[in-house]
């Protein structure tokens, strides 16, 4: 084909592609896929209102789950509620010193204004903390903890009693 030209009607004919005429008889080079293009057209028009209804639907998904699961602030959930601070060693120590003064003031600075609460779970250097607070707590903000500055990298030296990955902790 040297090059498409638009087809216009011309008494129930359609202009040839090839020989830019208006003949649309049997055997004419250009019938055959004047007809089949017909029939993809339809496909394609067909496909195209079925990709508009798809984004269609989707977007009214989107913003009916929007409008609906809105957000919770951070004041509205902890408004009320306790925060538990883990303490990785015992009673009377230099880290429970630091971590029951920095629960006395810390609901103050928390939007909400949450309880803080301090609790002991020694045992193996703050170890066993570490472990509690990756595999078991609560991920939700209502768990804090404080362990060794070192515990971290147990998993990295190679103790084989640390079940955490120490980079995969947030602090």
């Amino acid at each position: 084909m040297r090059g498409l030209v638009p087809r216009i009607p011309m008494d129930g004919a359609s202009w040839c592609l090839t020989c830019r005429d208006g003949r649309d008889e049997p055997g004419h080079p250009d019938v055959d896929f004047i007809r089949s293009e017909h029939s993809v057209r339809s496909v394609v028009r067909s496909r195209d209102a079925a990709l508009l209804t798809l984004r269609l639907l989707a977007l009214a998904a989107g913003l009916l789950t929007t409008s609906l699961a809105s957000a919770q602030s951070p004041a509205e959930f902890f408004k009320g509620r306790s925060v538990d601070l883990y303490i990785g060693y015992s009673v009377g120590g230099a880290y429970d010193l630091y971590a029951r003064t920095l629960a006395r003031h810390l609901g103050k600075h928390v939007p909400g204004n949450p309880t803080i609460v301090p609790r002991n779970m020694e045992g193996a250097g703050s170890l066993r903390l570490a472990n509690w607070l990756y595999n078991v707590a609560a991920k939700d903000g209502t768990v804090l903890a404080t362990i060794g500055r070192g515990t971290a990298f147990d998993p990295i030296l190679g103790s084989k009693a640390a079940q955490f990955d120490g980079t995969k902790f947030t602090w």
